[in-house]
Formats: C-alpha cells, structure tokens, sequence
C-alpha cells in the first residue's frame, strides 16, 4: 500500500462489504471476522505481502 493508515484503509475497504451483506443475511461477529480474515490473506497473497499480518492475527484471534 502506498502511504495512510492500512488499518484505516482495510476498514475503509471492508466498509462496503458488510454493509451490503448485513442487510441480506444477518452474521455474527465471527462470520464477519473468518470473511475479514479471508480477504486479508487473499490481499496478502495478491501483493506478495506481510503487511497486514497484524491485523490479520487480531481478526483470526476474534473469531475463536
């Protein structure tokens, strides 16, 4: 990512996303961590990056 904040980026990139799923189905906060989790790895897979592990280790803890 280049500059700003990548926590304030990710939640701005998740943002979307559960807005416009919580309307069709109702999730708890474990799905939407497990979902959160899965489109970080895919991101970090993409850009060939670690850079958001520490996020990614705060949602994988907050869905157990």
């Amino acid at each position: 990512m280049s500059g700003g904040n990548p926590v304030k980026l990710v939640k701005d990139w998740l943002t979307p996303v559960y807005t416009s799923k919580a309307s069709q189905s109702e999730r708890s906060p474990s799905e939407l961590c497990l979902q959160a989790a899965s489109r970080l790895r895919t991101l970090e897979r993409k850009n060939c990056s670690s850079a958001h592990r520490p996020l990614l280790n705060a949602f994988s803890i907050g869905s157990q």
